[in-house]
């Protein structure tokens, strides 16, 4: 049993350490794939507005939060500049 109990520092350490490294791979390894699939989203949404097509108010909040998401991961290209143009002229 005194083992056991001597052994808890440890096992939270591990526990720590494991934490670390997987926030270390989520970072390198989804946030790109996660940024990758936003932005395909974006711009299709971004394509339907510009070509006339209506979205809905669910749709435009989605966008909205996914374009939101795209900026936290460091997304800034040529889909901040329609998505601001878009925003000017009150489509979105």
């Amino acid at each position: 049993m005194e083992k056991i109990i001597n052994s808890i520092p440890q096992i939270a350490t591990l526990i720590t350490s494991m934490g670390i490294v997987l926030g270390v791979i989520k970072k390198w390894l989804i946030g790109p794939l996660e940024l990758s699939c936003i932005k395909t989203d974006l711009v299709n949404f971004i394509n339907d507005v510009e070509n006339g097509f209506d979205k809905s108010e669910i749709q435009k909040l989605n966008a909205h939060e996914l374009y939101d998401r795209y900026t936290q991961l460091g997304g800034n290209s040529y889909v901040h500049e329609h998505w601001e143009k878009l925003k000017e002229e009150g489509k979105i």
